[in-house]
């Protein structure tokens, strides 16, 4: 499962990322609380604000373009990159109701255009270039955002794509940032795809979201949709570019537990990944996406799943180390060798026993028998919003390994912790 002779450079942190929850008051919430995770990729427009975007007109929009500059500016202060959303920024925050104007409507874009315009000339003035990526529209395919036929998607997403070229050169272009995951027989899918491959419009990364479908099924796992998804490139003749899950994570997998898998599957594909968010109005603009809480006097405190972020963002230093899933495929780690040798692992929502192998000790610097100690870690979950101060130890236990392999017993006896192990002499 870890093969300590296969060391992959430095972390890069692809799972530390979220949408909205940052405060629209700069350094409301204590710097530590971003710097600790290591944060690095943000996305808003505005959303849920009583200025219901531009719509509504100039006057409507001018305040979610401050909010958007505001979780713009608190990315750039932790090096974060940003995705603007559009949608948002228009109006289309699932809030609108179906008479509600849309890019397209009529066959005209002409509102549409005047509101890109709009965006570019804040943009400049507010010097907002610098690593800016624009998501096109968000999860047309899912019903609440985009209240208008598909083929007008279609039209508005490629209408979109050559306006911003022009307009806006200097930005990454999103798409296409749909809510069900890559998928032949998805005719969102293999319309969009016939679309770039006939007029050129292949935005610069490839963009969707992975969230566990009803039930409890499949919509989830990076390491399944991003195969589908590089057999339909061939089929297409398109090019492989940087995939992004700008959200990921349903309601029930935002526990220590999945944070952990997560973090594994991102990690061992090398793909960006932001947590979603499933809360409305001003409490989407705070919290971090349920990261951190705070009590009545506004002092913020960190939950259970910030203290997983924190262990894969600030302890696990030095190599990232080459990792496999168990053969059932819910049991899953992401692994570290710097000072020791760290692991950050769960079945994702199950419970149960495993066993990690780490195979050839002797390329870490250990002998090919003999005996290690490891300290077990667990980040427990308290609730939505429940403090957690940091992982339970434990305790250290003394294993012996031969034949340049160690194996760790593991007992996962919570479906919502997740759990760390180090290795060490």
């Amino acid at each position: 499962m870890i093969d300590l002779g296969d060391m992959q450079g430095a972390p890069q942190h692809y799972a530390s990322g979220f949408l909205y929850g940052i405060p629209d008051t700069p350094n409301q919430i204590p710097s530590h609380f971003y710097t600790d995770i290591s944060f690095n990729y943000g996305r808003a427009g505005g959303a849920q604000l009583p200025a219901k975007g531009y719509l509504g007109g100039v006057s409507e929009y001018t305040p979610r373009f401050q909010s958007m500059l505001s979780n713009y500016n608190t990315c750039r202060q932790f090096g974060a990159q940003f995705i603007i959303l559009l949608h948002d920024l228009w109006g289309a925050d699932g809030s609108q109701n179906s008479s509600a104007p849309m890019p397209g409507d009529g066959g005209s874009f002409a509102l549409w255009d005047q509101f890109l315009d709009q965006l570019v000339n804040d943009l400049r003035a507010n010097s907002m270039l610098a690593d800016i990526k624009v998501d096109i529209w968000n999860e047309a395919d899912g019903g609440g955002f985009w209240l208008r036929p598909m083929d007008q998607f279609m039209e508005t997403y490629a209408h979109t794509y050559y306006r911003l070229r022009q307009i806006l050169p200097e930005a990454e272009i999103f798409g296409p940032t749909f809510t069900g995951q890559p998928d032949p027989n998805n005719t969102w899918w293999t319309t969009w795809l016939n679309l770039i491959q006939t007029n050129g419009s292949i935005p610069d990364q490839y963009v969707w979201h992975l969230i566990r479908q009803p039930g409890g099924s499949g919509g989830d796992d990076i390491t399944y949709s991003s195969g589908v998804f590089q057999q339909l490139l061939h089929q297409y003749g398109l090019p492989s570019r940087t995939i992004n899950i700008d959200e990921y994570g349903s309601p029930e997998e935002q526990v220590p537990a999945s944070s952990a898998w997560f973090i594994a599957r991102f990690e061992r594909n090398n793909i960006h990944g932001l947590r979603s968010i499933w809360t409305g109005g001003p409490a989407l603009h705070d919290f971090m996406t349920n990261l951190v809480n705070k009590t009545a006097t506004n002092q913020y405190f960190p939950t259970g799943e910030w203290q997983v972020y924190k262990y894969y963002g600030s302890v696990m230093t030095g190599n990232r180390v080459a990792t496999t899933p168990s053969s059932d495929g819910f049991f899953d780690v992401y692994a570290t060798a710097s000072d020791r040798v760290r692991i950050l692992g769960s079945a994702h929502t199950e419970t149960g026993s495993y066993s990690i192998s780490v195979s050839k000790m002797a390329d870490f610097g250990y002998n090919t028998q003999g005996t290690v100690n490891v300290q077990s870690l667990e980040f427990p979950f308290t609730g939505v919003g429940g403090e957690v101060d940091g992982p339970i130890d434990h305790g250290i236990q003394a294993i012996a390994f031969s034949n340049n392999q160690l194996i760790i017993p593991v007992t996962l006896s919570t479906s919502t912790s997740a759990y760390g192990w180090e290795i060490f002499q």
